[in-house]
């Protein structure tokens, strides 16, 4: 038991450690179109609104589509973007 004290400041420090990510440092749009999963990712944290329209009128899964940012596109798709609201807007990008 000499050593619950050790593992309890351990543990307080280990979770001193753990918060958000840095807030993302470029625009949503420009990260999208350059497949920056990092600056996506923090964005998404952030509170970033995936369903937005772009100032062009497009959505993010377009902008990733029209870019060839596949990977961008699959973690878009994976956090559960209503594809109905793509689909009632515009046409779905060539490849989905």
């Amino acid at each position: 038991m000499q050593f619950r004290p050790f593992l309890y400041l351990f543990l307080l420090a280990m979770m001193a450690g753990c918060s958000q990510p840095d807030p993302p440092t470029i625009p949503f749009y420009p990260a999208l179109r350059n497949g920056d999963l990092d600056q996506i990712h923090r964005h998404v944290i952030h509170g970033a609104d995936l369903d937005a329209l772009a100032p062009d009128g497009r959505r993010p899964l377009h902008i990733a589509a029209e870019s060839g940012r596949w990977v961008v596109v699959e973690m878009l798709l994976k956090m559960q973007l209503s594809l109905r609201k793509y689909l009632k807007v515009q046409k779905v990008p060539n490849g989905i």
